[in-house]
């Protein structure tokens, strides 16, 4: 018998909504197992991206990673000459002095332990700058938006990744994802999903990028600004 998927319907969560169980949720093992078709597809499109804004008009020179949860893609930002600045709350109590001070001495991060409406400019690296919204955390953070545009200046670019939910790829592995947090988690996440978000994140972009560009993959739905 062919399984029927479920349609998330309810408004997109916010941060205030959802415990930092949940948030530790999805960042577990489990969870992160589950959803590597989602991250491999996410990595290669942050890889392309990079080297296309490298390429077509001097690139960029740090990517700040907003959920960044245990430093994910650090390798990536390495590997294109970036720095890296985490932007992840959790890693005030993830990260000890000695440890933070080790991955700056092999690195060139810096490390944010701050909600994003808590972020300012003094927290962030000068010069142009890729702020990459992981793993569809864009709906949890309320007013995202708005707190972005406060943060981004001209030359910076802001991607956000999502859930294809064009895909029925996309909607099984989130079907199972979902039903997983909830069953072993008591997390109900499934509003993040809601169909359409990142079709309103393009629109009400307009007012402070100059361009837009979208790609969706097997289970991503990609969406990159270039601010004016």
């Amino acid at each position: 018998m062919m399984r029927t998927l479920k349609q998330p319907a309810a408004p997109a969560a916010k941060l205030t909504d959802i415990s930092n169980d949940c948030f530790a949720a999805m960042q577990s093992k489990m969870s992160l197992a589950m959803t590597t078709a989602y991250h491999s597809e996410e990595m290669a499109a942050i890889r392309r991206i990079l080297g296309d804004i490298t390429e077509a008009d001097g690139g960029i020179e740090h990517l700040v990673a907003i959920g960044s949860g245990d430093l994910r893609y650090l390798d990536v930002a390495h590997d294109f000459r970036k720095s890296y600045t985490a932007i992840e709350p959790s890693l005030a109590t993830e990260l000890s002095a000695s440890e933070t001070a080790e991955l700056r001495n092999r690195f060139d991060i810096g490390i944010v332990a701050k909600k994003l409406e808590d972020v300012t400019q003094d927290d962030l690296p000068q010069g142009r700058r890729l702020f990459f919204f992981l793993f569809n955390v864009f709906p949890y953070i309320p007013d995202a938006l708005e707190l972005q545009k406060n943060l981004v200046r001209p030359g910076d670019v802001v991607v956000v990744s999502g859930w294809n939910n064009d895909s029925f790829e996309a909607r099984r592995l989130q079907d199972i994802y979902y039903e997983h947090l909830g069953r072993e988690f008591k997390c109900d996440l499934a509003g993040s999903v809601t169909n359409g978000y990142i079709d309103g994140v393009e629109k009400q972009a307009q007012q402070f990028a100059s361009t837009a560009s979208r790609v969706k993959g097997r289970t991503t739905d990609i969406l990159t600004l270039k601010v004016k």
